[in-house]
Order: structure tokens, then sequence, then C-alpha cells
């Protein structure tokens, strides 16, 4: 859909930090740690209005993959070179050339793509030393930049933008930008399915999948468009339990990462395991979202694996254990089958209109006369006025004469009788209750 630069090159070259500043924020974990890049990140960004997916991979390395996991961060390096238009081949220019580097570059130079070579960490004084050596790799005059200083960034752009235009990519207008997409993160702990429902989803192998818990280091974002409809699917790192979290810094910030995510979403798929049932994790996470006020979809995966009657005992214990989150939809899918994954994209477009339904004052004033009425409050509490003064997500502010005296009881009767009345289903509500003397 649109043009692609990928960033390619052996572990720990400083490819995320470059990705991050061309970008223009925090978009990738980096770490002076090799190998902290697993799955391909994605961002989407314009070069002179051509709208372009610059994509940061894991390291390539040739040598034989110790494991499950190293295995498909190779392969998830190479589809990156396959769907690339341009390549960044990133050279720390303050090592000596490696073999893995001269393998890398007989694989982009076989790729028959448009690459650019790019001497990192450029405000190292070691980089003269080596820098002459990068034109054996037969790619040419390397730009050298350092990431970490903006040193060099700006005619890095320019030779991308350069390289896009000769390519024969022009100016279009993006018919729907990032900010204009549902944005939709997948959550919950740790090897529930979270990257198998979102590769089931898109329909190919976009993140790294593994029955090891805590692969997926990195929230992924991927552009998707489903029905008319654009989305930005996120996939996060496993939340686990902070008692659980291991030394790791990478994982530390990975579940920060998750968190941010939540934050900055629009409706979060908290996915359960439904072989293991339902945990107090669970129900952590899923108070994350409650707090973040998003829209919400339940979905319990792997349920091929589940009889008929374990489904419905399933759903009934989630009802009574989380009936904090009884507006949101629960839908059973197998992400490993296929089997009804399209139905969270379904059930976030009812969401994300639900998410933005406005109610007239009159009609909500009308609503609150008969809801007190019909069950007041306790004496002395009396209720104003309201109006929903915001959306994404619904805001109502009642004016009352006591707000501090309003208990949590009735605040919740509140909701779920404007819930009844209005719908709003699948997404949080924000209630706010205001005295007469309380600023707004």
């Amino acid at each position: 859909m649109y043009p692609t630069v990928a960033l390619v090159g052996r572990p720990n070259t400083g490819k995320s930090t470059l990705f991050n500043r061309i970008v223009g924020k925090k978009a990738a974990i980096t770490f002076n740690e090799s190998g902290t890049t697993r799955d391909r990140v994605f961002e989407l960004i314009e070069f002179d209005e051509i709208p372009t997916l610059i994509v940061d991979t894991a390291g390539l390395d040739f040598g034989k993959a110790r494991d499950e996991i190293e295995a498909n961060v190779v392969k998830q390096t190479h589809i990156a070179v396959e769907d690339a238009d341009i390549i960044l081949f990133v050279i720390d220019a303050t090592t000596e050339l490696t073999a893995a580097d001269f393998s890398a570059a007989k694989l982009l130079r076989q790729s028959k793509k448009t690459v650019i070579l790019v001497a990192s960490k450029a405000d190292n004084p070691k980089i003269e030393d080596n820098v002459y050596n990068l034109y054996e790799l037969g790619f040419g005059e390397p730009m050298k930049v350092s990431a970490v200083h903006n040193l060099g960034i700006d005619l890095l752009k320019l030779t991308i933008e350069k390289k896009l235009k000769a390519l024969k990519f022009s100016k279009f207008k993006i018919k729907k930008t990032v900010s204009d997409r549902t944005e939709i993160c997948f959550v919950g702990r740790p090897n529930v399915g979270k990257s198998s429902l979102v590769n089931s989803i898109l329909g190919k192998e976009q993140v790294i999948v593994s029955d090891v818990p805590g692969t997926t280091r990195d929230s992924v974002s991927l552009i998707f468009d489903y029905e008319d409809t654009g989305f930005v699917l996120t996939d996060t790192a496993g939340i686990r339990r902070s008692g659980k979290l291991r030394e790791s810094r990478v994982e530390r910030y990975s579940v920060m990462r998750s968190l941010k995510a939540i934050q900055v979403s629009d409706i979060c798929v908290l996915v359960i395991d439904s072989v293991e049932k339902l945990t107090k994790q669970d129900m952590r996470v899923c108070e994350f979202i409650l707090d973040a006020k998003k829209g919400l979809i339940i979905v319990l995966n792997k349920a091929d694996l589940v009889k008929p009657e374990e489904k419905n005992r399933l759903l009934g214990l989630l009802h009574h254990r989380m009936p904090f989150a009884h507006f949101a939809p629960v839908i059973f899918t197998s992400a490993l089958k296929g089997r009804n994954v399209l139905e969270v994209l379904s059930q976030a477009k009812t969401i994300s209109a639900e998410r933005v339904k406005q109610v007239q004052t009159k009609e909500i004033n009308y609503f609150l006369e008969r809801t007190v009425g019909s069950h007041p409050p306790k004496s002395g509490i009396k209720f104003k006025f309201v109006e929903q003064v915001d959306v994404n997500p619904p805001t109502f502010l009642f004016f009352v004469n006591t707000p501090a005296e309003l208990h949590f009881s009735y605040k919740r009767y509140l909701e779920n009788a404007i819930r009844e009345e209005f719908g709003f289903n699948g997404t949080c509500l924000d209630l706010k209750f205001k005295g007469k003397t309380e600023e707004s």
C-alpha cells in the first residue's frame, strides 16, 4: 500500500536508535543488549508528502539459530528485505567488518533492492579508521550518521526522499492518517495467543509466534483496512504480575510499553487463554483497561481446545468474577485455525461508533429526572443537571449539591442506567460529579 524502507544489519549496530530518530519518537525499544529487537516495528511517516512505511528489524544473524524464537526472528528480517523498496544497510562503523556483514551485503545485492549504506555511530572518533573499509561491501560511499546526536539524519532523509522519487513513488494524500484510524491493542498475560490472533486477522505472519512466554518484547503496530474501515493493530508484550518480572530491563520496559499501548489506543482486546481459564492477572489487566476508560473486547482464545459445555461454564465464570466488564462483548476464537477472528474487527467498528455517540442535553436530563425519581440517593443529595461533555470516552458531568457524599454504588447505578437507556455497548463511560463551588 505504501513504499517501504527497512533498516537491516547485524545485531546491535544502532538500527533501532536510528529508526526512532527518523520517525521522530521512541517507537522501538533500544538497549545496549544484542538482540533486543525481535519483531519488525512499523511507523508511517512522510518524505516530502510521500507516505512511507519505515520498518525496524532484528539483526541479520547468519549463524545457526539456537532456538525457535531466533529462527523466527531471522525469518521476520528476511521478510522485511523481500517487502522493502529501499533498504538502509546499517553498519557499526566503530568496529571492523565481520563475515556477517559481508553475508548480509551478499543477501542485499541478490535482493536487487535499492540499498543505502549507513555508517552509524559517526560521533565516535574510531569511525575514521574504519569507514573507508565499508567500500568493500559494494554499495558505494557510506552515509555517516549519529542517531544519538542527530548527525547526518537530515541528509539521510533527503537521500531516502530522492530514492523514492527515482523509484517513481509520487506524492499523494493519505486517505486515512493514523489518527483517523481506530487503534486497537491486543493485551493480556504472556502466551495467551495475542501474536497468533494478530497474524490470523491479518492473514499473514507479521509478528513472531512461539510457545515461549515473553517472546514479544516491543509493541508492534500494523496498519490494516477492513471493510472500508482503517485500523492500527498493536500487538503487545505479555503483562506479568510485577512480582514475576525478571530482572531483565528489556522485559520490564516491554511491560511499560504494553501499558502505554493501552493508554494511546481506542479499543483494547483482552486476550484470555480458554484452556487455562480466568486468572487474577487477567482481571488485573482488565482493570488497567477500565482505568484508562477504553473500549473493551474480551477474547477467549484457543476455543478449539474447549468443549461446548466448558465454554458456557467459562462464560458464567467470566461474568461472575468480572461484573465490572459486563458491557464488553465476549468472543470465542481460535487464532490457530482462524475461527471467528474477524469478529474482533466487526465488534471494534461497532464500539468505535459507540465511543463517539452523543446524547442531547434535554434527553439526558429527562432521563436523569426519571432515574433519580425511581431510585433516589440518600437523603440530602440533590441532582441539579447533567450534560455530556466529551466523547472517546463518552463523558457525563453531573451537577450535584454534595458530590463527596455520593456513594460509589449509586454512581454504578447511574452508569448502568445510562447503558440501559442509551447503549454505549463495549466502551467505558466516564462519569464526573461537580458541586456548586467546584471548578470544571
